[in-house]
């Protein structure tokens, strides 16, 4: 949908409840796109899967992350191929950082997960 500048300031102008959602959905974008910029700006996999789990700590308050994702849309969101996503995972299961099965992650070194 396309509103001319001076449409779209007189709705912002005249009507409050408009304002109040355009300014809602634009911020929901914005931290959209700063999310993705972050992870672009990441280095590593691990790094990659290390912040997208401490945010999801932080979201869900538990070591025990319950993933809405598939690896697939995982790795999409990260920006890498799935099965360096899964490589990667199992490297940090191995070395007693995170267990993981199907949709859940488990925690288990935060220390070093923080450090990513």
């Amino acid at each position: 949908m396309f509103i001319k500048k001076e449409g779209l300031i007189n709705c912002l102008t005249n009507c409050h409840k408009f304002m109040e959602n355009f300014l809602e959905l634009l911020s929901d974008k914005l931290l959209i796109l700063n999310k993705k910029v972050k992870m672009l700006s990441l280095e590593s996999i691990r790094q990659k899967i290390g912040n997208f789990l401490m945010e999801e700590y932080t979201k869900q308050g538990s070591n025990i992350i319950k993933v809405s994702l598939s690896r697939k849309e995982m790795a999409e969101h990260m920006g890498i191929q799935r099965p360096s996503l899964s490589r990667e995972l199992i490297k940090m299961r191995k070395e007693g950082i995170i267990e993981f099965d199907k949709k859940v992650i488990i925690i288990k070194d935060m220390g070093v997960l923080s450090k990513f």
